[in-house]
């Protein structure tokens, strides 16, 4: 649901849901969503069509997922990488909340850039556009929830 209602706004086609799909948002829990970054799809699509949920148990959920290191993985207590950080950075922003340790998490997506200018996945890894563009957006958005504090 998440990447068609994204085209649809993209071509600029009417992305209204119908009756069955928001009871289909709406029956979804914290427990059935496994990753942070189904999670902020999530988010994403019921903050957009104002389908009421438990922005609580949300933001918990994420908070509880970051690391010692700062960061974020695919779910809680999963090795950090900058792609899961960035969702959960998005999803936050979207509950309009931060990570406990705003610090620690711009320190590591830091921690990612290399030699060569660019970001990696990992503290030690190969560059890439993607994940520039994932460490780029993330520190955007903590930029962001620095001066809402």
């Amino acid at each position: 649901m998440y990447y068609i209602t994204k085209t649809k706004e993209l071509l600029d086609i009417d992305s209204r849901l119908s009756q069955r799909q928001k009871d289909i948002l709406s029956s979804i829990t914290i427990e059935k969503l496994k990753y942070i970054s189904d999670c902020e799809k999530y988010l994403s699509l019921v903050n957009k069509y104002k389908i009421p949920f438990e922005k609580q148990d949300y933001i918990v959920w994420i908070q509880n997922a970051q690391n010692p290191d700062g960061c974020f993985g695919f779910f809680p207590k999963t090795t950090s990488f900058l792609e899961n950080t960035f969702h959960a950075l998005k999803a936050l922003n979207e509950l309009r909340s931060s990570p406990n340790s705003i610090k620690k998490c711009e320190q590591f997506i830091h921690s990612c850039r290399t030699l060569e200018g660019g970001f990696g996945r990992q503290t030690t890894s190969v560059p890439t556009l993607e994940y520039s563009y994932y460490a780029i957006i993330s520190l955007k958005i903590i930029d962001k929830m620095k001066k809402c504090k």
